[in-house]
């Protein structure tokens, strides 16, 4: 009776590995979602995030500069050109306090060291972000931009997206360290999409920027766009050399933050006496110039005051991007080229608001060293769609000609300082035997189907490997073994050795994780066996993609201990 009792047991156990094994491939194949769609419902998240944290941070701004000029202007440029001149002064240089203020204050926070860069954070670090460091830098910038400093809000904004996105997804160092394929570019351009709308429909679907319409009427007037695109390739790269001397000047006086960034802002409201275009991002100005409201010699004075503006504001530590003020200085270069053209073809007319437009792509991809994003950036914050063909063309240009020159973005000086190495030296220096996982889970060739089927459910692996005393022979892959589950009788006299896959790659310890790379690209699964030789192929370990990634953002230590709880395919 007790060996009845036994056997019964049993049979009631194999049908309930059964059950459970066919509710995991049913749920594998139907319900759960892929990387991919995983990844693309946080993008879509991480979107609408990013749409609602820039609009809190625009009515944030507009609140706080009403605060301190008393003005209820919709622009910078037109409340500071209200003021009298003693307050156009005072008012950055306030500003300016308050902000470094704040940073310094941030800087006694104590408890753990995380970055508050989203660019550190994926390049150097484990992808988190210190919420509370970031919330203070974002509240510094805050006071900067509405003061009037000479910096976009585009800092602080893709600081809150990254910190909403590091709250939740490690996948963000993925994307970030990935190149443009679909598996990066999809969840980019969705994520893109999402936070568009969600701005669109709370603040109107109308462009960034409106402009007059645009055509290109004749062949050669592509060769002047061309022209533009060289003549930004030219200039970008002393922009950032003179951000990154400004910088570098300023972080070697010994003052306080605060004191830094209170010149700066003196700086700028001293040039707004004369001159109060050089406050804020530009935003009014690029729009006036867009519509070809400016007269060339007044736009000229205006580009070097700005320039200069900008160069105070960024030198002196503020929180902030210099990406809307590339933007403007992109469309004056734009304008005054085409003016310049104007003049010399005659009768043969352009357009100089449409190089203005042409300007901001291409000196934008000169200075960021990214032509795509650019162009694409252009055409969103436009939407005319005659303008992408010259707009391509000066961007390409631009992009080859500013890298011949300078090999570092204005934005590649920051993280070298911070100590991010070259990826492909990383990649060849670093090896399988540093973030592999030890001892893998296996069975043996002449395991049976309800041993195989246990391991599945409990393990909830993709793919069990199959090794014969040691040696790695093969794995078995779950979606191989759901044939198998509605014939039972079937299933009892399959053993692992008759359903394994033979062509798995492998690895061995002291490859490159370039190497590592190259066999991901031939298997669809995220872990890969490592094997002593390739010869004997004694299995000694596994290697995931996700490590892989984290290994390259610099965490191998964050690496080494993640490993254990990493999802497993």
């Amino acid at each position: 009776m007790a060996s009845g009792s036994a056997i019964t047991k049993k049979s009631h156990s194999s049908l309930n590995t059964f059950r459970q094994l066919k509710v995991l491939v049913w749920f594998q194949e139907r319900i759960r979602p892929t990387d991919l769609q995983a990844t693309l419902i946080w993008a879509g998240v991480i979107g609408f995030c990013g749409g609602v944290c820039s609009i809190l941070f625009r009515v944030a701004t507009s609140v706080v500069h009403k605060i301190l000029t008393g003005s209820s202007e919709p622009g910078l440029v037109e409340s500071f050109s209200q003021l009298p001149p003693l307050l156009r002064l005072g008012i950055p240089a306030i500003g300016g306090l308050v902000a470094g203020a704040i940073i310094q204050f941030g800087t006694r926070l104590r408890g753990q060291v995380t970055t508050t860069d989203y660019m550190e954070a994926v390049v150097l670090g484990d992808g988190k972000i210190a919420a509370r460091r970031t919330l203070l830098k974002c509240l510094s910038s805050l006071f900067t931009i509405a003061s009037g400093g000479s910096i976009g809000r585009e800092g602080p904004l893709v600081q809150l997206s990254a910190l909403v996105a590091s709250l939740g997804a490690v996948f963000v160092a993925e994307i970030v360290l990935g190149s443009v394929a679909m598996e990066i570019f999809g969840p980019l351009v969705f994520s893109s999409v999402i936070a568009t709308l969600t701005v669109r429909g709370f603040l109107g679907p109308d462009p960034l920027y409106k402009i007059p319409a645009f055509q290109l009427n004749r062949n050669w007037e592509i060769g002047p766009y061309l022209l533009l695109g060289l003549s930004a390739g030219l200039l970008a790269p002393w922009f950032i050399r003179l951000l990154r001397a400004t910088e570098e000047w300023a972080g070697r006086i010994a003052a306080p933050v605060y004191i830094k960034m209170c010149v700066g802002g003196l700086i700028v409201g001293g040039l707004a006496i004369s001159h109060p275009e050089v406050c804020g991002n530009g935003y009014s100005v690029v729009s006036g110039v867009l519509r070809g409201e400016w007269l060339s010699q007044a736009l000229a004075v205006i580009l070097i005051f700005k320039v200069l503006a900008t160069t105070a504001t960024f030198g002196s530590g503020a929180v902030g991007g210099v990406f809307t003020p590339t933007l403007f200085i992109g469309a004056s270069l734009g304008f005054l080229f085409g003016t310049g053209t104007n003049h010399l073809l005659g009768h043969f007319s352009v357009n100089p608001s449409a190089f203005a437009l042409v300007g901001m792509g291409a000196f934008l991809a000169a200075a960021t060293h990214a032509p795509i994003m650019a162009i694409v950036m252009i055409f969103e914050i436009t939407l005319d769609y005659q303008i992408i063909l010259p707009l391509m063309l000066a961007c390409v240009v631009a992009y080859y000609t500013s890298v011949s020159i300078e090999k570092q973005s204005i934005y590649a000086e920051a993280l070298k300082r911070k100590g991010a190495g070259d990826y492909r030296r990383q990649l060849a220096e670093l090896h399988v035997r540093d973030i592999m996982k030890p001892k893998p889970l296996t069975i043996s060739p002449k395991a049976g189907f309800s041993e195989i089927a246990e391991k599945f459910v409990q393990t909830r692996f993709n793919y069990l490997y199959v090794a014969d005393n040691g040696r790695f022979v093969g794995a078995v892959s779950l979606h191989d073994i759901k044939n198998y589950l509605n014939t039972p009788e079937l299933a009892k006299v399959v053993i692992a050795g008759d359903i394994l896959h033979d062509s798995i790659p492998v690895v061995r310890p002291t490859a490159s994780l370039t190497v590592a790379l190259e066999r991901f690209r031939q298997h669809d699964g995220e872990r890969l066996p490592v094997v002593n030789d390739t010869a004997t192929k004694r299995l000694i370990g596994t290697i995931a993609k996700t490590d892989v990634i984290l290994a390259l953002a610099g965490s191998t230590t964050r690496s080494a201990t993640i490993v254990g709880s990493t999802v497993s395919q």
